[in-house]
């Protein structure tokens, strides 16, 4: 399980406390009509002023706060993340895999009907484009 290390003192010991937040909201306002001496008025609309209670992560030791850049990982869970990671690469790879032939095939299939009828230049012409596609789509596949 990760754990928060307080990056004043290097105490691992640590507590969730309660911080109340104070969020203003602003009402916005409106630019009215340029008078005769040239001056454009800002009307403003005053907000309000919401109170939140958020729950934090302190250490006991000296109370600082702690955030998402002060949690560290065991060895065991790093590799897991790592590979959790990894199979989402692999998956998001495959399925741009399957997009990108399935494009490829779809726009040599309309070629072949569209060019077919018109002239051979043209289908050639064509396929030159699906090719370069395919070209740029492996490229992009191999980052």
């Amino acid at each position: 399980m990760p754990f928060y290390e307080c990056p004043k003192c290097g105490s691992n010991d640590t507590y969730q406390g309660t911080e109340i937040s104070f969020n203003n909201k602003s009402g916005g306002g409106f630019v009215g009509l340029e008078n005769e001496s040239g001056i454009t008025p800002y009307i403003n609309v005053s907000g309000k002023q919401v109170q939140k209670e958020i729950t934090v992560h302190k250490c006991r030791k000296c109370d600082c706060l702690l955030g998402q850049k002060d949690l560290r990982y065991t060895p065991s869970e790093k590799a897991v993340l790592r590979d959790r990671t990894l199979r989402i690469r692999k998956k998001k790879k495959i399925i741009n895999t399957v997009f990108i032939t399935f494009i490829g095939v779809v726009l040599s299939f309309i070629g072949v009907v569209l060019f077919n009828v018109i002239s051979l230049v043209g289908f050639i012409t064509f396929m030159g484009v699906v090719l370069l596609y395919f070209a740029f789509a492996i490229r992009f596949l191999k980052k």
